[in-house]
């Protein structure tokens, strides 16, 4: 029963979330000689806001996908339908306002106005994702990768003695496009595994818009811009060091082969695995933000 209820409730992708936010906070930022307003209670209370912002999201979601879910994921609409509270409106909207509350007054305290509204931006983007956006050509596939993206900027909102949009770094900006287009690719996956309950429901996912081919090779493009990013993002700014070369090909492997599996012949293609190929891809993603942290 526990395991389950981690496993639906995306223990995985808020733990991802986590990850990257300290990976920025405590690694990345240091080595560009940046020091952060937040003490390490405030980062807790991120933490968990980030956390119940991030469950809302999964909730809702899973609360409007209850007719495709019994298609696309028969295993989830079971345990939804044992545990229907999670997916009840008052229950996914008090995390939702809770994490809302905490990142304001963690901003606030220390007079990071901007930083405020990035949770506020966070909540109002997931439910109209979940609401309206959800099944729009693309539109919603963009919606939720740049909220990914979005978490490796957070930490700089909170800089000591400096102005966000005037100081960032390029490194950043390299980081956020990277998680973006990763992201991306992967709910381009999750809506072709989900055509069958996206089709019952008439939804204008692209998959369904344009076909699998033709989806097939926007991934292609996608992918390769994905790798060249990676690249681009070892050589212009990573520290070198064998370790870290070894890891870029690594990555470069791993996404290489996922690039060829999804080109493969339509009909035997597992969908599912490659999605969680691209899970791994996020997780070294953001594990190589730790590698700053000993340069």
């Amino acid at each position: 029963m526990l395991i389950n209820t981690l496993k639906y409730l995306r223990i995985g992708n808020i733990s991802l979330v986590v990850l990257v936010f300290l990976s920025v906070q405590y690694a990345l930022l240091p080595y560009l000689g940046k020091s952060s307003l937040l003490s390490f209670g405030d980062t807790l209370l991120i933490i968990f806001s980030l956390a119940c912002i991030t469950t809302f999201g999964n909730l809702q979601n899973d609360a409007k996908d209850k007719i495709t879910d019994k298609i696309n994921r028969p295993n989830k609409s079971v345990f939804y339908q044992q545990n229907v509270y999670f997916i009840q409106p008052k229950f996914y909207w008090t995390l939702g306002v809770f994490g809302v509350a905490l990142g304001f007054f963690v901003s606030f305290k220390n007079a990071a106005f901007l930083g405020a509204s990035i949770f506020l931006l966070a909540i109002l983007c997931l439910h109209s994702y979940n609401v309206l956006f959800k099944k729009i050509l693309l539109l919603g596939n963009i919606i939720v990768s740049f909220l990914v993206g979005l978490i490796v900027l957070l930490p700089l909102f909170f800089l000591e003695a400096d102005i966000f949009f005037y100081e960032s770094n390029p490194i950043v900006w390299t980081y956020f496009f990277v998680f973006f287009f990763i992201n991306l690719q992967r709910e381009i996956i999750k809506d072709i595994q989900d055509r069958r309950g996206d089709h019952k429901i008439q939804a204008k996912t692209f998959v369904l818009v344009v076909g699998i081919e033709r989806t097939k090779k926007l991934l292609l493009v996608l992918q390769s811009i994905g790798v060249l990013s990676m690249i681009l993002l070892y050589f212009l700014f990573f520290p070198k060091s064998v370790a870290g070369f070894i890891y870029l090909f690594i990555l470069c492997i791993i996404y290489l082969f996922v690039l060829f599996e999804t080109q493969r012949k339509t009909s035997i293609i597992n969908w599912s695995k490659i999605s969680s190929y691209y899970k791994l891809l996020l997780l070294m993603g953001s594990l190589s933000l730790v590698g700053f942290y000993f340069s």
